[in-house]
């Protein structure tokens, strides 16, 4: 796979990411202040991100919660992600990046 795909594939992946730990952290209708210090925390923080600074991830928050807020219900939303996190391992990671984002 040529090496452009592969970072594409990283991007849309990531950003699937970042829409699941929004929605966590929206679960109840609010993003509190420490949710989204959270949910940057964990992406930072985490591997996948690596080479990302936090002023890229922070941009992508905030076009995750854009995004998310026009879509046209959940189970739209739901089927973009299935399609953007292929294979367990990456579900397995979006599980468990929404639930540290859901904790805090």
């Amino acid at each position: 796979m040529p090496l452009e795909l592969l970072k594409q594939a990283r991007r849309d992946r990531n950003t699937a990411l970042i829409d699941v730990m929004v929605l966590a952290a929206s679960a109840d209708g609010d993003v509190a202040k420490v949710e989204l210090k959270n949910l940057l925390a964990r992406a930072i923080e985490r591997p996948e991100f690596e080479g990302v600074n936090a002023s890229e991830i922070s941009g992508l928050v905030e076009t995750s919660a854009r995004r998310l807020g026009h879509a046209r219900g959940l189970e739209d939303v739901l089927k973009v992600l299935k399609q953007r996190l292929p294979g367990h391992r990456n579900r397995l990671l979006a599980v468990l990046l929404s639930t540290s984002v859901a904790m805090a």
